[in-house]
């Protein structure tokens, strides 16, 4: 992903003309042209990533570091290691965006250049109101935490995931808070009064990287973390993903007919093809690759805190859906669309991938148990549950940890609520391309 390395600590949407603007840096997707300083006519003239060239869409987020003392381009400027921000950036395994529909009724286009925040880079400081992104494990992605990274078993790579609002108020592409002109729907999928329901982004990013030496703090195996505003210490409850609707207007229009339509388009997924009926579980045509069952075994930990592994509250999908991006699967969608929290997506770095079209599912949950330690988050280490018996059943459970600066501390993941349903028909965009940044 990001194969032209478009990085910056920019945020047009929060932040629009004020260089710096999100204090860390942003993976880019799409839109090439996306900087503090990018006019909506730029921004419609640029050049794509994407491989349907009618996407000009800007996706973007901060950026996955290890903590490993590799000196980025940023390691010495604001937004990087200045603000705390260091570290080799990680280049996403995997990317899929995918646009899926309403189960209460059709859908209607996103306006053009409508702009949506989902998350809260202030999370840590503002509570979890806002905080809507979730972090998992391929296999396990049944299984969503919000305010801890996890250590995924060997063979297995951490997926972090994004849902979108899904209601817009019909008349705004922005609001001053960059909040309330969009909302999340209900838990029966109600949009509320004067709002219209619109596809929803889920977008799913996969990342192959190790789990870390928890023994040791990072020094064999570095730990892992998110970029922040300094005073949200790396915390993955302030994750958060920015998108900007740069679609073509026939573009769009394909997207809410194949979404009202019930069929699975985009990339992947044949034009015309019909999703499945009240078949239960993942979407057998995702590309996310964490196609294995969670393990029965693993079992959720009461002591886990509150809103880790949210549920998404809502039912399952089961309109046609459309994926401009890499398909996320997130399991919770935050249905408190509180305003004031200004500053919810930060910089906008360029991350350029280009979306393919697949068609996914529900994800499937994450990982098992969380490892209280006080380092940064790992991943893909074979984990043993934190104080039990480190056999190589346990090994196979990913946990979740984090702590230290860059990272909450550790707590058992919540199994993400078992949700009824329809495989979700999609049009996706599916990104492979690896690179890293520096």
């Amino acid at each position: 992903m990001n194969a032209n390395g478009l990085f910056n600590s920019d945020n047009v949407i929060v932040a629009p003309g004020v260089s710096n603007g999100a204090h860390h840096f942003h993976d880019y997707v799409g839109n090439q042209a996306n900087d503090a300083f990018a006019s909506d006519d730029e921004l419609a003239g640029a050049d794509t990533t994407c491989q349907n060239q009618g996407d000009k869409s800007s996706y973007f987020w901060p950026v996955l570091r290890l903590q490993n003392g590799t000196q980025e381009q940023d390691a010495n400027s604001p937004g990087g290691g200045i603000e705390g921000n260091a570290g080799e950036i990680v280049t996403p395994k995997q990317v899929t965006m995918k646009f899926v529909g309403n189960p209460r009724g059709k859908v209607v286009g996103m306006p053009r250049l409508l702009r949506i925040i989902t998350g809260d880079a202030k999370a840590f400081v503002n509570g979890n109101a806002n905080a809507n992104a979730s972090w998992s494990c391929t296999g396990f992605e049944n299984r969503q935490l919000k305010d801890k990274y996890p250590i995924c078993p060997e063979g297995s790579d951490v997926v972090r995931t994004f849902k979108f609002q899904s209601c817009w108020d019909g008349q705004n592409i922005d609001s001053a808070n960059h909040r309330t002109h969009v909302a999340f729907a209900d838990a029966g999928g109600n949009c509320a009064n004067g709002f219209r329901a619109i596809p929803q982004l889920v977008q799913r990013i996969v990342y192959d990287v190790d789990a870390p030496s928890l023994n040791d703090g990072g020094q064999t195996t570095p730990l892992f973390a998110v970029d922040s505003f300094p005073e949200q210490l790396h915390k993955p409850v302030t994750d958060h993903g920015d998108f900007i609707n740069v679609f073509s207007e026939q573009l769009m229009r394909e997207m809410v007919d194949c979404i009202n339509g019930g069929r699975v388009c985009g990339t992947g997924a044949p034009s015309g093809q019909e999703p499945p009926q009240n078949t239960a579980g993942p979407d057998p045509s995702a590309s996310s690759g964490s196609g294995a069952s969670p393990d029965p075994s693993a079992s959720p930990d009461p002591s886990a805190t509150s809103g880790s592994g949210d549920n998404d509250g809502g039912p399952a999908e089961n309109e046609g859906s459309v994926s401009a991006a890499p398909t996320a699967s997130a399991q919770h969608t935050d249905p408190a669309n509180t305003p004031g929290n200004d500053r919810a997506g930060d910089a906008v770095p360029k991350a350029e991938t280009s979306p393919s079209a697949v068609g996914s599912g529900p994800a499937d949950g994450p990982v098992d148990d969380a490892q209280g330690a006080g380092s940064v988050p790992g991943s893909r280490q074979s984990p043993g549950t934190a104080g039990n018996d480190p056999s190589a059943a346990a090994r196979t459970q990913p946990r979740a940890t984090g702590g230290g600066a860059l990272a909450d501390t550790g707590a058992r993941l919540w199994p993400a609520a078992a949700g009824g349903g329809l495989v979700i028909a999609g049009f996706a965009l599916l990104h492979r391309t690896r690179r890293k940044a520096g």
